[in-house]
């Protein structure tokens, strides 16, 4: 397995028209070079833009509808697409396996490719050949989103798939500080609380994430509460060294951190 933790925003799409930051992110994207270097035969995606309350749901569909869940953008942000198949086989097999592990695992057909998931995912693997099975996250605490991603890992361990796995999400999203002009204002004491964050996914210490200070978390509003990445450190366990690939300020003040995690080698 692979595994990635990525942002997401509608400017990716095109991040030349707000002039607000994104160009740097795209660029660490393309050239992770996923479909030459890692080519995976399935990717997972979690996006913090599909909450299902109690259970975790999995996108079964033979062809993830595109969701184009935004509104409020420039015309230039609007008509795209990015439709890869999905992996209907292996979808069920990652409920199959949570269900095992007694977690309320779901399948269904009823959400697809949300923003979340598809503007991360189109600059990574941009030929949209390789085949996508879209999860949700829940209200369910830290340490149920990392059994959850045990059971996936066991999953497609047993599958002999190779799994390249993505989690989107902005560790600095309190969207009352953002900037949508040209003279984007920065945020120093909101830097701060996500440099803390980040620098404990950087270690592996996923304890020390989900354990953090709550008022600073509050403050910094993690997108998503990080269900998403918490379900992927499950997913990868102690196995897995991480590489900050890049770290663009956008909005003023989002983080946009591109995290890389690799098998550790003996």
């Amino acid at each position: 397995m692979w595994g990635l933790f990525a942002p997401n925003a509608p400017n990716l799409i095109a991040p030349e028209v707000l002039g607000v930051g994104g160009a740097e992110t795209v660029a660490a994207l393309r050239g992770l070079g996923l479909e030459e270097r890692v080519r995976p035969d399935v990717l997972v995606v979690a996006s913090p833009h599909r909450m299902s309350r109690e259970k975790f749901l999995v996108d079964v569909s033979a062809h993830p509808r595109f969701l184009e869940d935004f509104s409020g953008f420039p015309p230039a942000f609007y008509g795209h697409r990015y439709e890869p198949a999905g992996d209907p086989v292996f979808g069920r097999r990652l409920v199959a396996e949570g269900l095992r592990s007694g977690l309320p695992a779901e399948e269904s057909e009823e959400w697809g490719l949300d923003h979340g998931a598809w503007s991360a995912l189109a600059p990574l693997a941009p030929a949209a050949k390789i085949p996508v099975v879209a999860l949700s996250f829940s209200l369910a605490d830290p340490a149920a989103h990392r059994r959850w991603g045990e059971a996936i890992a066991r999953a497609a361990e047993a599958s002999g798939r190779s799994v390249a796995f993505v989690a989107t999400g902005q560790i600095l999203h309190n969207f009352s500080k953002f900037s949508f002009g040209p003279d984007a204002r920065r945020w120093p004491d909101g830097e701060a609380i996500e440099a803390e964050i980040l620098d404990r996914i950087l270690r592996g210490d996923v304890d020390g994430v989900a354990g953090f200070d709550r008022a600073k978390w509050r403050e910094a509003q993690p997108e998503g509460g990080l269900g998403p990445y918490f379900v992927l450190a499950g997913a990868l366990g102690n196995r897995f060294r991480a590489r900050l690939v890049s770290n663009e300020r956008c909005f003023g003040s989002a983080g946009m951190s591109v995290v890389e995690f690799t098998p550790r080698t003996p």
